[in-house]
């Protein structure tokens, strides 16, 4: 039975990427809610869209421009993230569906963000 053995180094500079989504991920959610406002408490809910798809992108472009990584490395490294968010939005608009038609929630606003609230000015 052979073990893996993990480089010390590496799994410091594996928590160090996470430290950049996370901050975008608080800087999204900040810009979300100027955008989108807070008409009423459940708009201060902490998983939004929109939030998630900002932090997650420029995240992981701040990190490949950072740790330098390119090619065919660049790629699958923005291959996961992209993979997570596609299922999270197809989850969130799943609960948020339910939600909406057992009469828990009255719009889908909350769970679109700035996204719902953009798209909105624009169509009036």
């Amino acid at each position: 039975m052979k073990m893996k053995i993990v480089d010390e180094n590496e799994t410091r500079l594996n928590k160090k990427k996470y430290k950049y989504k996370l901050i975008y991920y608080v800087i999204g959610y900040v810009i979300s809610l100027c955008v989108s406002g807070v008409p009423s408490l459940i708009y201060l809910m902490p998983i939004k869209v929109d939030v998630l798809v900002i932090g997650a992108i420029i995240g992981t472009l701040w990190n490949i421009h950072h740790y330098s990584i390119t090619g065919n490395d660049a790629r699958s490294y923005a291959l996961l993230p992209a993979v997570i968010l596609i299922i999270f939005i197809a989850i969130t608009a799943s609960i948020s569906t339910v939600l909406f038609n057992c009469g828990i929630i009255t719009n889908h606003d909350p769970f679109a963000g700035m996204f719902e609230t953009l798209s909105q000015t624009n169509g009036k």
